[in-house]
């Protein structure tokens, strides 16, 4: 498989620096107060459950079970999930979480190409991260000290259940756009 160097490095820029942005957007639903949306089939497991499922399997670290979900999410290319290695355990210094991140890049991915993307982009990103931030800390140490306090009582593999779910959420509207620029072509 061949990836457009140009088109993957135009997607990481914009997944990296979309933290950064702030603008008004919709909230996700915190999985605690979700349904199944109505596309899905009862029996499909949907993308919370596919990071919980990647977590520690093959040697997956947060980040990277996020990002392997999420480009099987969206038919992109397995490769990519190298992309997210330097970003678990929040960045390996206790900073941001691993899912939190991996969820900005799929995020980035999810809107690439699309005319409104750049817009979109920034609009789920702050609907991740609001979401995010009104259930626990954005920080990988403040989550880890929380459950070793036990004021946390989610462990590693359910927050990135709940992460999965919440973007699961955010992209299942977009993720089939005809518009969205793929960075390999399958098949």
């Amino acid at each position: 498989m061949r990836c457009n160097r140009r088109k993957f490095l135009s997607a990481a820029a914009l997944v990296l620096a979309a933290p950064n942005r702030i603008v008004a957007a919709g909230r996700a639903k915190w999985p605690a107060d979700t349904t199944r949306p109505a596309s899905q089939s009862a029996g499909e497991p949907d993308l919370g459950d596919q990071v919980a499922a990647k977590f520690h399997t093959q040697g997956r670290s947060c980040a990277e079970a996020m990002l392997s979900a999420g480009l099987e999410y969206l038919d992109e290319p397995g490769e990519l999930v190298r992309m997210a290695t330097p970003f678990g355990g929040g960045m390996h210094m206790g900073d941001h979480c691993g899912f939190y991140c991996a969820g900005l890049m799929t995020i980035g991915l999810a809107c690439a190409g699309r005319p409104d993307g750049k817009k979109l982009a920034d609009k789920l990103s702050n609907a991740f991260t609001q979401t995010w931030k009104e259930h626990r800390s954005l920080l990988c140490r403040e989550i880890k000290k929380a459950q070793k306090a036990g004021t946390l009582k989610a462990d590693c593999k359910e927050i990135g259940r709940d992460a999965g779910k919440a973007l699961d959420q955010l992209l299942r509207p977009i993720a089939g756009c005809p518009k969205r620029a793929r960075f390999a072509r399958r098949g």
